[in-house]
């Protein structure tokens, strides 16, 4: 009787001990997942639409082709974010945004950027304007320097060999296809 009641307390301390080990597993696993997600080089990358406008003041409505550029530079915890609007050669604007990261969920690739406009040059019939105002879900706000605001974006897909991503920016969900121009 005490030799089995031995053996069951040397069973129990061994099955114990295993719970233990994995559970600092787990926790080792997710504290490399979160240094991995939190300390990253500098990353560079460039995404590309095709804009259109119906310019609404000529009679038949003539839809003007332009580019729409958005351009992502990671370093670690801070981000820069920059919208570009080419519609002739003589209109172009771009509004600049800058922000550190507040939150990642690692699980989802989510990052939650708290950013601040650094750099505005909007024409007066701006074409960039509107999009951003959906984008950035901006209600009456007027966009200018110094506007803050919250985004989310997800990374839904990356591709190494090919030095693609493609990102989900969240409330608006818009998805951008964007390629690594560094490295």
């Amino acid at each position: 009787m005490i030799k089995t009641l031995r053996q069951y307390k040397k069973k129990i301390r061994e099955k114990l001990l295993f719970v233990v080990a994995l559970i600092a597993l787990l926790l080792l696993v997710y504290m490399g997942l979160q240094y991995w997600a939190h300390n990253r080089d500098i990353y560079q990358f460039e995404c590309k639409a095709d804009a259109y406008n119906i310019d609404e003041s000529l009679e038949n409505g003539e839809i003007v082709n332009g580019d729409l550029l958005l351009e992502l530079k990671v370093k670690r915890q801070h981000l820069v974010l920059t919208y570009y609007s080419i519609f002739d050669d003589d209109v172009h604007e771009f509004v600049a945004f800058e922000g550190d990261l507040q939150e990642v969920e690692v699980g989802s690739m989510t990052y939650n950027i708290e950013f601040e406009a650094t750099d505005v040059e909007l024409t007066p019939y701006s074409l960039l304007y509107p999009y951003l105002k959906t984008e950035l879900e901006m209600g009456d706000n007027r966009l200018s320097y110094g506007y803050r605001f919250e985004q989310n974006f997800s990374v839904v897909k990356v591709d190494s060999m090919f030095n693609f991503m493609l990102i989900k920016f969240t409330p608006s969900n818009s998805l951008w296809g964007c390629e690594k121009i560094n490295g």
